[in-house]
């Protein structure tokens, strides 16, 4: 996505990210698979959205200079999570509208 709207201003880039045993619990409990099978897929999902990445933006995955808010959802949980995007886009969208009367 952040490729995609690169050139919009009014965009929130975030990139949302967790610890690789948590995303292989979370993936086992949602899909009810076996630990070592949710590892398998939490892998390949992996290579494959890092190739897919590299392929369309020439960017090495994931790199955060291409985000405005990077979290780790395994450090704050998804409550907190979704606070900070709401508040992060608000405060965008506030500062955006105080630069345009600037300028």
């Amino acid at each position: 996505g952040y490729h995609i709207l690169r050139h919009h201003k009014r965009c929130l880039r975030v990139f949302l990210y967790a610890e690789k045993q948590d995303r292989i619990q979370r993936i086992s409990k949602i899909r009810h698979l076996p630990v070592a099978e949710a590892a398998k897929i939490v892998e390949k999902d992996d290579l494959e959205r890092s190739v897919y990445l590299q392929t369309i933006t020439g960017r090495a995955f994931p790199d955060i200079n291409v985000y405005d808010l990077c979290i780790n959802t395994s450090s704050v949980g998804l409550k907190s999570t979704i606070d900070m995007i709401q508040k992060s886009l608000a405060s965008k969208l506030h500062h955006e509208s105080k630069y345009k009367k600037i300028v």
